[in-house]
């Protein structure tokens, strides 16, 4: 369901799903097969997700889990600049009303929704940029320590992954251009 979707997208782009990762963003420069292609790397849930600053990020089965390899710089500011974006698409497609968090989150009534984590990598031979993304949409949000929700919290039900998804790939195209 999600190849589909990223291929729409992105025709020439690569795609791995896993079950189950570590992290998908330690883990996507792993999957590269060619240096110059855009590539996701998608799981169901993450038994070890990363976000600013190595912080812990929860990530079970229900939510959105994933990273996408870029083979050119993101500006430093993207996180911000897609988070915006997405706050727009996400009242617009799902009627969520959610205000960004400075510098990479969506919040909800003060609760975490969604983080953005940008990697950027400069060197001699080329320069990539990572990009990765949590958002809780029906899974379990009930942490110790942490204030989640998830958009099944917001709206009382359900929605398909594949959805989501793709109006965050979207939203990702609309920011890169």
């Amino acid at each position: 369901m999600y190849k589909e979707r990223f291929k729409k997208h992105f025709p020439d782009g690569c795609f791995f799903y896993r079950r189950e990762i570590s992290s998908t963003q330690k883990k996507i420069t792993g999957f590269l097969k060619q240096k110059d292609k855009i590539t996701l790397l998608i799981a169901d849930q993450q038994t070890d997700g990363i976000g600013r600053y190595e912080r812990k990020w929860f990530s079970p089965e229900g939510g959105l889990w994933f990273s996408i390899y870029f083979p050119f710089l993101l500006p430093e500011n993207f996180p911000l600049l897609f988070a915006r974006n997405l706050k727009q698409a996400f009242k617009k497609k799902f009627g969520i009303t959610v205000q960004v968090k400075k510098p990479n989150d969506l919040v909800y009534r003060g609760r975490k929704l969604a983080g953005f984590l940008l990697t950027r990598n400069f060197s001699k031979s080329f320069d990539f940029s990572i990009l990765g993304i949590g958002i809780n949409v029906n899974n379990e949000v009930n942490f110790d320590g942490i204030n989640a929700i998830s958009i099944r919290e917001i709206l009382g039900k359900n929605l398909k992954l594949e959805d989501v998804f793709d109006e965050v790939l979207k939203t990702i195209i609309k920011t890169i251009k």
